[in-house]
C-alpha cells in the first residue's frame, strides 16, 4: 500500500487533478498494473541460465535397452535442492525416480531420496538435502520403468 501511494504521488506530481480521489485511485491502479507488467515481462525475458549458475546438470543415459535419455538438473534452494528431470522417449505411464547412493553401475544401491514420479517424462521434486551434500558423495539419479525395478535411465551426479 505504501509503495502504491508513493508511485501515485510521483505520477501525480505533474497534474493537479490527482487531488480528486477517483482520479487518484485510477492513477494508482494504472501505475501498479504497469509495474506488475514490467515485473512479469522481466521474469519472462530474463536469461533462465542465470538460475543455473550454481546448479548441476546430470546427463541421464538409457539403461536396459529403454532408449530413454534426458537430463536431471539440480538447482540449489537454500538447504534443499530442486531436482528437475526431463526424459525423452518416456511412456505416458508414471515412472519412479530416486537419488541413490553410489554410481549408476553399483549393484544393490538403494534409494536415498525418492523423487516425485515422472509423468510424460517430467518430474520436479524438492529434496531435503543441499546441493553440496549431493555432490560430495558418489550418487546417481535413477529412473525406473513403470511396474518394475529395472532402471530405464541413470546419471551419475558430479559437482
Amino acid at each position: 500500500m505504501f509503495l502504491r501511494r508513493k508511485l501515485a504521488d510521483h505520477a501525480c506530481s505533474t497534474t493537479s487533478s490527482c487531488y480528486n480521489p477517483k482520479v487518484r485511485g485510477l492513477i494508482e491502479e494504472r501505475v501498479v498494473s504497469k509495474l506488475l507488467l514490467i515485473l512479469v515481462l522481466n521474469g519472462l525475458l530474463a536469461d533462465p541460465s542465470a538460475a543455473l549458475d550454481n546448479g548441476v546438470r546430470v546427463n541421464l543415459d538409457p539403461r536396459n535397452g529403454s532408449g530413454q535419455t534426458g537430463v536431471a538438473t539440480l538447482i540449489p534452494a537454500g538447504k534443499k535442492t530442486r531436482v528437475v528431470i526431463d526424459l525423452s522417449g518416456a511412456p505416458e505411464k508414471a515412472q519412479s525416480a530416486s537419488i541413490q547412493l553410489g554410481p549408476c553401475d553399483a549393484s544393490g544401491s538403494s534409494a536415498k531420496w525418492t523423487l516425485k514420479p515422472l509423468r510424460e517424462g517430467r518430474s520436479i521434486t524438492l529434496v531435503p538435502a543441499s546441493i553440496d551434500t549431493l555432490v560430495k558423495q558418489p550418487a546417481a539419479v535413477n529412473v525406473r520403468g513403470s511396474g518394475t525395478q529395472s532402471a530405464v535411465a541413470c546419471g551419475n551426479i558430479s559437482g
